[in-house]
């Protein structure tokens, strides 16, 4: 009996290797990948909702050991949203006041369960770099919970995502980093006691980071005039617009809706991946 639960757990495992898609992106603020999107001459990242550290192979090799960049690249490198990186522009995209509740919004592409978390570096220069000494001194509270993980349930499969987080008091800064972090939770693993269970042990992660000021009033970047763009229609509402779009702009603007969805053999693995799950925990008892 237990050969046969060892072996639904190794298909369910290699299952869950098939689902490596992209996961998610941090919209609102824009991340510094996504900015383009939303009309900032910035460079095109068509794939920052890979944000996810090289890979689930890489980030926890013998040689990488877990670690990652700040902003989802590998962590052995290129550091492509890093400063010195090409889409580390610098551009402010958001000024907020000190303390104050802000809003931000995760445009999630494929739901992994796990959890999203939310730090702060504290920096005035924006050729310094963000590192996780500084990220780790603020993990910001979510208003509605004073947590400081938002828990990512199946409801919110393939969909914007709303959360209001509490600033620190007394942090002030012209270009603060804001940190998105997406632990997933679908993998099979096993946990520090030895425990195997979906969502132990490594997982993969997602980030995005974005430049934001707190307590100045700092030029924030002007998104070009006529591009394609998501257009607030209600609170955390967007509509992808193109009136008066250049069309000089071509196809370099894809709508967030054109990126990151399911094939149909990725929906038939998440279905015989909960199925697996499903009978392990009947015959387990």
């Amino acid at each position: 009996m237990r050969s046969s639960f060892n072996a639904l757990q190794l298909l369910q495992a290699v299952l869950c290797i098939g689902l490596v898609q992209g996961h998610g992106r941090l919209i609102e603020p824009p991340s510094r990948s996504s900015m383009w999107r939303f009309g900032y001459d910035t460079p095109a990242n068509y794939n920052d909702n890979q944000l996810f550290c090289g890979g689930f192979g890489i980030q926890y090799s013998a040689a990488v050991k877990g670690r990652c960049g700040v902003c989802g690249d590998p962590w052995n490198g290129p550091r492509e949203n890093e400063v010195g990186g090409k889409y580390a522009t610098g551009t402010i995209v958001r000024n907020y006041n000190m303390g104050h509740v802000i809003e931000v919004t995760v445009d999630l592409t494929a739901n992994h369960k796990g959890y999203f978390e939310f730090r702060l570096c504290q920096k005035d220069d924006p050729d310094q770099r963000a590192t996780w000494d500084c990220l780790n001194r603020h993990i910001l509270t979510i208003e509605d919970t004073g947590q400081t993980r938002f828990p990512v349930e199946y409801k919110f499969y393939s969909t914007k995502i709303n959360i209001k987080l509490r600033l620190p008091a007394g942090v002030k800064c012209k270009a603060c980093v804001l940190q998105w972090k997406y632990n997933a939770g679908n993998s099979w693993g096993v946990a520090p006691n030895g425990t195997g269970c979906v969502g132990c042990g490594n997982q993969e992660q997602f980030y995005g980071c974005a430049d934001v000021a707190i307590g100045y009033d700092m030029p924030e970047g002007n998104p070009r005039s006529n591009p394609c763009h998501y257009k607030p229609v209600g609170d955390f509402q967007f509509k992808w617009d193109c009136s008066g779009n250049d069309q000089s702009l071509g196809n370099k603007q894809k709508p967030l809706n054109q990126a990151g969805r399911h094939s149909p053999f990725v929906v038939v693995t998440y279905l015989i991946s909960f199925l697996l799950i499903a009978i392990h925990n009947v015959f387990r008892f």
